[in-house]
């Protein structure tokens, strides 16, 4: 959803902020803001939206812990950067992504 500067704070609350997005809180809802310094393309930027609303609909499962912190596999996607930061869980224990790294796994030699 595209809105204008001037209706941000119309969202909520603001909220914890990194270098790429800011939050906003209104009564049980946060909104995730990029705020585009980061993006570099932002056809890259939408390609990854999408990569993760179809993979983090619902949850991560699926996916195989790597060895660095915060990275896994599926064999067809590498994410990363799921540190506590970047991943809520409700009172009922559902996790939701909020923030992750994506990219395809080219390699087929089984690694990632």
């Amino acid at each position: 959803m595209w809105l204008p500067m001037s209706d941000i704070f119309d969202l909520g609350v603001p909220g914890p902020s990194g270098n790429e997005n800011d939050t906003y809180v209104s009564n049980d809802i946060i909104y995730k803001v990029n705020n585009l310094l980061n993006t570099g393309s932002l056809l890259r930027l939408l390609e990854r939206v999408t990569w993760h609303n179809n993979l983090f609909y619902d949850t991560a499962l699926g996916f195989v812990k790597q060895n660095e912190e915060g990275r896994y596999a599926n064999g067809d996607y590498v994410v990363w950067d799921l540190v506590p930061r970047n991943v809520l869980r409700d009172k009922d224990g559902d996790i939701f992504i909020v923030d992750a790294e994506i990219a395809k796994d080219y390699r087929t030699d089984g690694t990632h």
